[in-house]
């Protein structure tokens, strides 16, 4: 019997095991990292080992039913001040971190993997890839890097000082993305899904070595199917989070535009919209432009809730200023329903203009109701975005297809490690 590969993984939020084991609430994000998981516990080729560190936790590690061992890793809660930020900014934190790095030691000798994998630059945790004799790679999700660059959207200097925690969530971005640049130079190879993810990779570190592997999405997306008939005409449906860049203001302004020739316009919008700072910002934005009866703000949302909005929509619309594959895109792709999105970071690698989705130049509203117009006169070609958007998008997020390449990249990082070992 061949030896199991054992492959410890560093993620960004806490699994199902550990929500369960240590009371920790549901967080909104980490689908893809729980689908993942599950296809490969299912090959039965690999030993698991999960880390996560948080401040909810204390430290302790268990196994669960299907034999995956987990690390849960206690941070020292710290006040998120823009004081503490500042001393960050200033180096202050990669001290901190570091300290807090050395933790993982012990988990590392205890697990012995043959290959590491960070999910995601976002978190400290490919800091360790400098101090590892191990192999590892990184996933690349977002790039905050270049987030930043567009972190306020569409907002003017005035907005932006009467509201101090959009300021304050740049500063804390800005103090991440620097650290995200350290991350990348220390590590040697990287997993992505786009042409964009895989230029900022080889500008970052252009010795670094790419491999494509795509993602795992919900169960509940891959049930569910989009059907034009039961579509409700001339309405819209959008994820998003409340932060500027994702330029909701741009989609709302496009459904102003067409408000008198598609009369019955609505957008329904899924997302934690706060009521505070920027989120009460959009709330009225929406009202300025007397669109409170046309935009709905939903909240968050569950998959098979979102699932349903997919299949009840006329179009999904994604107006964000920069992504690089967001899984809401994906997801909406994989039900079938019409994507329109801006032109922008990695989107581009997702939809084939007027083929599998409708593209808009990012930033512009009256693009973008062109876009929306276009999909709401010609039923024919949505339909046609509709099936070679789905077909695409279950050939690329197909389990078989993700497993394969992830496996690949495995093999070819230890194989190469070993060779110079």
């Amino acid at each position: 019997m061949s030896k199991k590969t054992r492959i410890l993984w560093f993620v960004p939020v806490p699994l199902p095991a550990v929500r369960i084991r240590c009371g920790v609430p549901q967080n909104e994000g980490g689908w893809w990292i729980e689908s993942l998981l599950s296809a490969l516990t299912e090959t039965g080729n690999f030993d698991l080992g999960i880390v996560w560190s948080n401040h909810l936790v204390e430290d302790c590690n268990f196994v669960d039913e299907t034999g995956t061992k987990y690390y849960c890793v206690k941070e020292k809660s710290r006040e998120a001040s823009p004081l503490n930020l500042l001393r960050e900014r200033n180096g202050y934190g990669f001290q901190r971190e570091k300290d807090l790095v050395g933790n993982f030691q012990k988990i590392m000798e205890s697990f012995d993997p043959d290959i590491i994998h960070f999910h995601g630059s976002e978190r400290y945790y490919g800091l360790l890839a400098g101090l590892l004799e191990v192999p590892s790679v990184l996933s690349i999700q977002g790039i905050l890097s270049e987030y930043i660059k567009i972190y306020f959207g569409k907002l003017s200097l005035h907005r932006i000082v009467l509201m101090p925690r959009v300021g304050f969530g740049y500063l804390h971005m800005l103090v991440r993305s620097r650290r995200e640049k350290r991350i990348f130079q220390l590590c040697h190879y990287f997993l992505g899904r786009t042409q964009w993810d895989k230029k900022i990779q080889s500008e970052l570190n252009p010795g670094g070595i790419y491999f494509h592997c795509g993602e795992l999405l919900r169960p509940e997306f891959w049930s569910a199917e989009w059907n034009p008939r039961r579509a409700i005409r001339d309405r819209l449906f959008c994820t998003t989070s409340c932060v500027p860049y994702k330029n909701i203001e741009t989609l709302v302004d496009a459904v102003k535009l067409l408000k008198r020739k598609f009369p019955n316009i609505t957008l329904r919008i899924a997302g934690n919209i706060s009521t505070v700072s920027y989120g009460k910002y959009l709330r009225d934005y929406v009202k300025k432009k007397g669109l409170d009866k046309d935009v709905e703000f939903l909240g968050w949302l569950n998959s098979l809730d979102l699932a349903r909005e997919l299949c009840e929509s006329k179009a999904f619309v994604l107006p964000s200023l920069m992504e690089n594959s967001p899984n809401s895109l994906a997801e909406a792709q994989v039900v079938g329903t019409p994507v329109i999105a801006a032109n922008v970071g990695g989107i581009p690698s997702m939809i084939d203009n007027r083929s599998t989705g409708l593209l808009f130049k990012g930033g512009d509203s009256k693009d973008l109701s062109e876009q929306i117009r276009h999909l709401f006169e010609d039923d024919q070609l949505g339909v046609a975005c509709s099936m070679n958007g789905r077909e695409r998008a279950r050939k690329q997020h197909a389990k078989s297809e993700v497993v394969k390449d992830l496996v690949c990249a495995y093999s070819s990082i230890i194989q190469e490690r070993s060779l110079f070992s």
